[in-house]
């Protein structure tokens, strides 16, 4: 029985070794990787604390001003602005958007953000921005097109080629654009704008384009002639009055109206005591082959 308390001592004394030994092999790695934890933790701490306060951007903002200073005191100073394909912008307003002088830092003008202030201009459609080394701001604007003045509630607007309102104050410089009118006209310009583009015997000599019905055109040319279009194919029914007027100089004649609303036919109403000259020269075009 002695020996047998004895043997068990043993085991146990054995067991109580190895639990030492391993603490003190995991002892070390658990302090050491706590170490390392508030470490990490207190850099984050610090780290966070330094930008909620405002001091990393300070500092950087601080470096990078003295960065552009070296580049300035180096030869990159402004000193050209270069602007293609302004007409109608405002150019003050161009040059208050970019807000650089002669001499200011190349480096200190953000061609990003002048690009996004440039396309809030009513007049510009888009634009290119770039600073050219060594000297030099470039800008490129691609400006909307002007296209008619919309008279609609006592007001007068300019739109461009998508019916689209372009904000300006110089309406008088444009009065010689075509004139719409009818409610949903802007909104229904785009064929029609197109339409007259391809045909330009047709463009030189409209004058108003009204939006009947809010179906149709009626088109008033030079001489009060006027055209009713159909409610579809206006592409067509424009190419037909186009050739009309090229075989038959009928925009030149002395009538009130062109009813283009049949696809087989153009009706033309002539003025009183001019039905026979017309109908004569009806039949010559006819004898051609041409069907009016």
């Amino acid at each position: 029985m002695a020996r047998k308390v004895k043997t068990k001592a043993k085991i146990k004394t054995g067991a109580n070794k190895r639990r030492k030994g391993a603490l003190a092999l995991v002892l070390p790695w658990l302090r050491r990787f706590g170490g390392v934890l508030g470490a990490i933790v207190f850099c984050l701490w610090i780290g966070a604390w330094l930008w909620l306060s405002g001091a990393v951007h300070s500092a950087a903002s601080w470096v990078g001003d003295k960065a552009v200073n070296a580049s300035a005191d180096l030869g990159f100073r402004v000193e050209n602005i270069l602007v293609e394909g302004r007409e109608n912008a405002d150019p003050e307003i161009i040059l208050a958007v970019i807000n650089m002088q002669k001499d200011d830092p190349l480096f200190a003008f953000d061609p990003k953000s002048a690009r996004e202030q440039l396309e809030k201009i009513s007049w510009v459609r888009s634009a290119h921005v770039e600073r050219r080394l060594p000297d030099t701001l470039y800008i490129r604007i691609e400006e909307r097109l002007p296209l008619a003045l919309y008279q609609h509630g006592g007001k007068i607007k300019l739109l461009d080629m998508r019916g689209e309102v372009i904000e300006t104050d110089r309406i008088d410089d444009f009065k010689s654009l075509m004139v719409l009118e009818g409610k949903g006209a802007p909104e229904n310009v785009i064929e029609l704008a197109a339409g007259l583009m391809s045909e330009d015997v047709l463009n030189q000599r409209i004058k108003k384009a009204v939006w009947v019905g809010a179906r149709r055109w009626d088109l008033y040319f030079a001489g009060g002639i006027v055209a009713k279009l159909p409610e579809d194919d206006v592409l067509v029914s424009l190419g037909r009055l186009g050739a009309a007027h090229e075989e038959n100089n009928l925009l030149d004649k002395d009538i009130v109206s062109i009813d283009l609303r049949e696809e087989d036919r153009i009706a033309v109403r002539t003025k009183p005591g001019l039905v026979e000259e017309y109908r004569s020269t009806l039949k010559k075009s006819a004898a051609a082959g041409n069907n009016i």
